[in-house]
């Protein structure tokens, strides 16, 4: 099927596992009590060091979204069935789109291929009641440049 429109500027973000974060921390934690210790033994020092890289890290950790950010190009038919390319990469799914008070929850389940094994996931986003009418997708693209959450 072709798609009935194309997002050129779909912006995906994939957010670091727990694992990731408590092993950055404990990085983090090493290094300023390396610091500590080969600066003086201070404990003053090590206090000073370790708050301080850890309000670096935490920063850090809340801008990590951009610089996992990945571009692709997000296509969607009049039945709701979505095509995802990026590069080489090709994924499909089907996007569903649950009716809330004000707005649309949108939700766009892939299945991604992985080494041996293929991993489903969703992203979730949400639009504007103005932006669909019905069961049309066709003006979704102009709602779709902001960041949407692996979960």
């Amino acid at each position: 099927m072709l798609p009935l429109t194309t997002a050129n500027f779909v912006n995906l973000s994939i957010s670091p596992s727990t694992f990731q974060i408590a092993a950055l921390h404990i990085l983090y934690a090493c290094v300023a009590i390396f610091l500590c210790v080969a600066a003086s033994g201070s404990m003053t020092a090590f206090l000073l060091i370790a708050f301080f890289i850890d309000v670096l890290l935490t920063e850090w950790l809340s801008h990590i979204h951009t610089m996992w950010q990945q571009r692709g190009c997000l296509q969607i038919n009049e039945n709701g069935d979505i095509r995802w390319q990026k590069g080489e990469y090709l994924q499909s799914g089907q996007l569903t789109k649950i009716p809330l008070q004000t707005s649309y929850l949108i939700v766009i389940s892939v299945t991604f291929p992985s080494h041996q094994s293929r991993r489903k996931q969703e992203r979730y986003f949400v639009i504007s009641r103005d932006c669909c009418h019905g069961d049309d997708f066709r003006t979704l693209s102009l709602y779709t440049r902001s960041i949407i959450n692996f979960k």
